[in-house]
């Protein structure tokens, strides 16, 4: 049966462990996660005019940050 139009992008479920989704979520900023996949697998699929995700800068991260 098809899926009736809401006008919205379907979701797409991913597995990710939980630590690592957490540790993503620090270093994008809360509700920007969805933002940053986007734009990632946009210029991984090599779209028109995508560009590759800048990474967060870690020098203000300390080690126990990194490490969890």
């Amino acid at each position: 049966m098809p899926r009736p139009a809401t006008g919205k992008t379907p979701t797409v479920t991913m597995r990710v462990d939980r630590d690592l989704w957490v540790e993503f979520e620090r270093a994008t900023g809360k509700g920007r996660r969805n933002e940053v996949l986007v734009e990632f697998v946009r210029w991984y699929c090599r779209k028109p005019g995508a560009t590759r995700p800048r990474r967060p800068d870690t020098t203000n991260r300390d080690d126990t940050e990194r490490a969890a």
